[in-house]
Protein backbone atom coordinates (compact mmCIF):
# COMPACT_ATOMS: atom_id res chain seq x y z
CA UNK A 1 0.00 0.00 0.00
CA UNK A 2 2.73 2.65 1.08
CA UNK A 3 6.19 2.70 -1.08
CA UNK A 4 8.02 3.15 2.21
CA UNK A 5 9.38 0.13 4.31
CA UNK A 6 7.74 1.16 7.23
CA UNK A 7 4.13 1.23 5.29
CA UNK A 8 1.58 3.73 5.71
CA UNK A 9 0.01 5.68 8.32
CA UNK A 10 -3.60 4.40 7.64
CA UNK A 11 -1.80 0.96 7.30
CA UNK A 12 -0.48 1.67 11.21
CA UNK A 13 -4.30 2.24 12.20
CA UNK A 14 -5.71 -0.67 11.91
CA UNK A 15 -9.44 -1.12 13.17
CA UNK A 16 -10.28 -1.71 17.04
CA UNK A 17 -11.34 -5.25 17.93
CA UNK A 18 -14.59 -6.43 18.09
CA UNK A 19 -16.22 -6.00 21.52
CA UNK A 20 -16.39 -9.45 23.59
CA UNK A 21 -19.23 -11.25 23.67
CA UNK A 22 -21.12 -11.51 26.87
CA UNK A 23 -23.79 -13.49 27.57
CA UNK A 24 -25.59 -13.88 31.07
CA UNK A 25 -24.72 -17.23 31.82
CA UNK A 26 -21.01 -16.84 31.67
CA UNK A 27 -19.43 -15.74 35.17
CA UNK A 28 -15.98 -13.83 35.11
CA UNK A 29 -13.29 -15.00 36.93
CA UNK A 30 -10.07 -13.39 37.77
CA UNK A 31 -6.61 -14.68 38.22
CA UNK A 32 -3.80 -12.75 39.62
CA UNK A 33 -1.18 -14.02 37.78
CA UNK A 34 2.03 -12.00 39.52
CA UNK A 35 1.62 -9.93 42.74
CA UNK A 36 5.01 -8.58 43.91
CA UNK A 37 5.28 -7.71 47.84
CA UNK A 38 7.66 -5.29 48.84
CA UNK A 39 9.55 -5.88 51.97
CA UNK A 40 11.65 -3.11 53.84
CA UNK A 41 14.12 -3.94 55.75
CA UNK A 42 13.84 -1.93 59.10
CA UNK A 43 16.07 1.02 59.87
CA UNK A 44 19.56 0.26 61.77
CA UNK A 45 19.91 0.78 65.04
CA UNK A 46 21.02 4.40 66.26
CA UNK A 47 25.71 4.40 66.97
CA UNK A 48 25.93 4.36 70.68
CA UNK A 49 28.92 6.50 71.64
CA UNK A 50 29.88 5.88 75.33
CA UNK A 51 32.59 7.88 76.90
CA UNK A 52 35.74 6.62 78.53
CA UNK A 53 35.83 7.30 82.31
CA UNK A 54 38.51 9.84 83.46
CA UNK A 55 41.57 8.54 84.69
CA UNK A 56 42.40 9.90 88.36
CA UNK A 57 45.96 9.36 89.14
CA UNK A 58 49.29 9.49 86.89
CA UNK A 59 49.31 6.75 84.32
CA UNK A 60 52.83 5.55 83.64
CA UNK A 61 53.51 5.85 79.58
CA UNK A 62 54.62 2.67 77.30
CA UNK A 63 58.24 1.94 77.31
CA UNK A 64 60.00 2.73 73.95
CA UNK A 65 61.29 0.30 71.30
CA UNK A 66 64.65 1.67 72.24
CA UNK A 67 64.41 1.31 76.29
CA UNK A 68 63.22 -2.10 75.60
CA UNK A 69 66.23 -3.04 73.72
CA UNK A 70 68.25 -1.52 76.38
CA UNK A 71 66.72 -3.69 78.90
CA UNK A 72 66.97 -6.80 77.63
CA UNK A 73 71.08 -6.00 76.46
CA UNK A 74 71.63 -4.83 80.11
CA UNK A 75 69.99 -7.39 81.57
CA UNK A 76 71.54 -9.97 79.15
CA UNK A 77 75.13 -8.50 80.00
CA UNK A 78 74.37 -9.37 83.89
CA UNK A 79 72.71 -12.63 83.97
CA UNK A 80 75.54 -13.75 81.44
CA UNK A 81 78.37 -12.45 84.24
CA UNK A 82 76.79 -13.54 86.95
CA UNK A 83 76.30 -17.24 85.69
CA UNK A 84 79.54 -17.60 84.08
CA UNK A 85 81.48 -16.32 87.27
CA UNK A 86 79.35 -19.26 89.02
CA UNK A 87 80.36 -21.69 86.13
CA UNK A 88 83.89 -21.24 85.77
CA UNK A 89 84.75 -24.48 87.52
CA UNK A 90 85.49 -26.01 84.34
CA UNK A 91 88.56 -24.27 83.11
CA UNK A 92 87.40 -21.44 81.58
CA UNK A 93 85.34 -22.88 79.36
CA UNK A 94 82.47 -22.02 78.84
CA UNK A 95 78.74 -23.96 78.49
CA UNK A 96 78.73 -23.77 74.50
CA UNK A 97 82.19 -24.84 74.46
CA UNK A 98 81.75 -27.80 76.43
CA UNK A 99 78.27 -28.43 74.36
CA UNK A 100 80.55 -28.60 70.91
CA UNK A 101 83.30 -30.90 72.63
CA UNK A 102 80.31 -33.91 73.59
CA UNK A 103 79.29 -33.53 70.03
CA UNK A 104 82.53 -33.70 68.48
CA UNK A 105 82.58 -36.91 70.66
CA UNK A 106 79.74 -38.36 69.91
CA UNK A 107 80.33 -37.69 66.23
CA UNK A 108 83.50 -39.46 66.56
CA UNK A 109 82.61 -42.56 68.42
CA UNK A 110 79.67 -42.56 65.30
CA UNK A 111 82.86 -42.53 62.67
CA UNK A 112 84.62 -44.95 64.50
CA UNK A 113 81.16 -47.10 64.26
CA UNK A 114 80.71 -46.56 60.84
CA UNK A 115 84.57 -47.67 60.15
CA UNK A 116 84.01 -50.83 61.82
CA UNK A 117 81.04 -51.83 60.44
CA UNK A 118 82.75 -51.00 56.59
CA UNK A 119 85.55 -53.31 57.68
CA UNK A 120 83.42 -56.32 58.65
CA UNK A 121 81.41 -55.57 55.10
CA UNK A 122 85.04 -55.84 53.40
CA UNK A 123 86.17 -58.82 54.87
CA UNK A 124 82.61 -60.97 54.36
CA UNK A 125 83.24 -60.04 50.22
CA UNK A 126 87.02 -60.93 50.26
CA UNK A 127 85.24 -64.61 51.86
CA UNK A 128 82.79 -64.87 49.38
CA UNK A 129 85.40 -64.42 46.67
CA UNK A 130 87.62 -66.88 47.75
CA UNK A 131 84.72 -69.04 47.95
CA UNK A 132 83.70 -68.95 44.44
Amino acid sequence: TGGRIGGSAQAARQAPPPPARTSSNVTNKTTIINKTTTVYAPAPAPHVIIAPSPVYGYVAPAPTLGEVIVGVAVGSALSNSLHSNNNNNNNGTSNSDRILENQQRQDERQMDKQANALEDLQRELAQLKVQK
